[in-house]
Formats: structure tokens, sequence, C-alpha cells
């Protein structure tokens, strides 16, 4: 005797890759290998249309699919682990009806939510659940197994994958069987006096990032094993850190580059001078040409930002600011006289012509 019903099987993907995998990067995707989560142990029949499938996308896109067997708390664990990875489109985990349906109602505190964590990609099987009973068993049908188990209350066993699994809910929703645990009430009487049956505890702790070089606001880096508390003492979640860089009281990021405006007396802009300046590294020398103006721009190569995935530097843009210096004295105004006698040029000639 069997009864079937259809168990579907779906590939979802972390949310966030969605519109990297339909966007301009499209054309490039993927450029390395794909990791194919199946929230269950190897061997079941997720794992092996998951592997079949792996083979083929492995032959049609050019890249490793690699299978990465999650089992545990229903397939929770791998799926949870899914949805708190890199969202970009090179995690796709390997879903059903146990996983996207029946763990919302069975865990009061799941890890992942299966409608704003994923998104879909598409259905790949539907597989049938059978009814099946020893053949001692003097049943041909499904009617005269129900009424053999209502005339033999508690003396039938049942079956299944295991709890929250889609054999096992299959069976209960047959049979309304009352859980021997909860009693039907679907919670626990002694419940864990120290997390009060929520299955965690809060707890703060210091965790030591290193930055990498070249980082900029928005950028997120990834810590493994740092985050939530795993379901059913599965394995921790990651914990990701959104960077914000704030600004330096005299460099001013562009890019890879950075800028920064350097003073500059008469004299030195004037005649000429070698003058250090600051750089992230610490002090560098820059050559100031003779009848340098206000506002002119020069350039040190390799002074900048650390750009890691072109594995180049930016530049320092040093910007100098020429100062005049207050006539505080006779002798002073007396030079400044001079100097305007020497150069009786109009500055402002050009800026008339215009006009």
């Amino acid at each position: 005797m069997k009864l079937k019903q259809k168990l579907v099987a779906t590939m979802a993907i972390a949310f966030g890759a969605a519109a990297l995998s339909l966007g301009a990067a499209a054309q490039e995707y993927p450029v390395k290998a794909i990791r194919f989560i199946v929230p269950f142990a190897p061997g079941g029949p997720t794992d092996i249309m998951s592997r079949a499938l792996a083979e083929k996308l492995t032959a049609q896109l050019g890249q490793q699919i690699v299978v990465d067997n999650r089992g545990g708390a229903g397939g929770g664990i791998g799926t949870a682990l899914a949805a708190h990875s890199m969202p970009d489109g090179y995690t796709i985990v390997i879903g059903h009806i146990g996983t996207l349906a029946i763990n919302v109602s069975l865990y009061p505190r799941l890890e992942y939510d299966p409608v704003k964590d994923f998104a879909p990609i598409s259905m790949i099987a539907t597989l049938p659940l059978g009814l099946f009973v020893n053949a001692n068993v003097p049943v041909k049908s499904v009617a005269e197994l129900v009424a053999l188990a209502k005339a033999k209350p508690g003396q039938l066993n049942f079956g299944s994958a295991g709890n929250g699994s889609a054999t096992q809910m299959a069976g209960a929703m047959k049979f309304n069987l009352t859980c021997n645990r909860c009693g039907g009430t679907g919670r626990l009487k002694n419940s864990c006096p120290t997390c009060r049956g929520e299955g965690t505890l809060s707890r703060t702790d210091a965790v030591e990032v290193r930055i990498p070089q070249g980082v900029t606001s928005g950028s997120r880096l990834r810590v493994a094993g740092k985050g939530n508390a795993g379901i059913a003492g599965g394995a921790a979640g990651d914990l990701y850190i959104t960077i914000r860089v704030e600004d330096h009281p005299f460099f001013k990021r562009e890019g890879d580059n950075i800028n920064i405006q350097v003073p500059l007396t008469v004299s030195e802009a004037g005649l000429g001078a070698k003058i250090e300046v600051p750089t992230i590294d610490g002090r560098a020398l820059l050559k100031i040409p003779q009848g340098t103006q206000n506002g002119q721009k020069f350039r040190l190569r390799e002074k900048g930002v650390f750009n890691g995935k072109k594995n180049t530097r930016g530049d320092e843009i040093v910007e100098v600011k020429v100062t005049v210096p207050m006539p505080r004295d006779e002798k002073t105004k007396e030079l400044l006289r001079e100097l305007a006698r020497l150069n009786p040029d109009d500055p402002r000639a050009e800026l008339w012509r215009q006009v």
C-alpha cells in the first residue's frame, strides 16, 4: 500500500545576489567556484539530486560546483548558513517544503526568513512520498490502517526521517498524531531553566578584526563563526561588519588618491624649494619649482591608498597655498614695495581683457 504526496525541491540564492546575476555583471558570472549548500546528510534524495545537478552545471558554466552537506535541525542549520553567507551569487542552497515552509512553524526562533533571505532560482524536482506497512500488518488500504490505529491506540509505531521532516509531517497530518513530549500543547513542560526554552543566551563579546588596506565606507568584513549561536547546538553563524571610514583632519581621499593642501611662503613659491609634506606613510620630499602659483598641484607617485583588487597604489595630490606675510614692521613693507616695483605687471589684466 502506498500513499503518494509531492515533496518540492527548489534552488534558492542569497537575496542580495539576484541583482548581481541579472545586472551588469551577468556577462562575467560565474568567475569562480559556486557553493551548493545541501542542508541534509549525504546519500539522501536531496543530496543525490544536488550532486547530479552540480555535475551538469559544472559542465555548462565552466566553473566547479562544490556540494557542501550541512545537515541538522531539519535542514535548518545549512539553510541558516546560506542565509548568512555573502550575497554575491556564489552560495546557493537547495531547499524544499521542510526548510522553507515546515520549519517556520516548527521552530520558535528560526535563524532565517524563507521569504526575505532568499530569492528562488528554479524548481528542480518533485518527489513522491510513500506510506508503507510491514507485510505482516493485516491491512490493505489507508482506511484499514486508520481503523487499526484507532482500535489499538498507542500500539502502532510510525517511522519517519525525523521531527520536522516532510515524511514526519505528512504522517502527522494524515494520522493527527499527538506529540508524546509536549502532550499536544506545543510547549515542553520541563523547559530549560537557563534559556527558558529559547535555545540561546545573550552575551557581549569582544572580537579582534584586522582591517585590510584600502577599505572604503560600506565595505563589509566577514568574521567566521562569530555570529549568532547555531540551531540545536549547530555551528555559530558569521559576523558581518560594515566599515565606516571617518574623515581625516587634512587628508582627503578621492578613489585611491589622497588630496592634501600644503602652505608655501612667498619666497619658496618664487625662488623654488624642497619641502617636506606629510603622507600616509610618513614624510616625503617635494620639489617646488620657481614661480609656483597659488593653487598649483603636484603629484607624488604611489603615495596614495593601496588597491587590493588591482594590486596598485594611488597617488598623493599636493595643492599648494601661497601665504602672504603680514607686514608688521617698516622693513617688511619696504621689501614688499620693492617687489611691486620689480614686478609691475597687473595680475588682473587677463581678467579685464575677457570682461
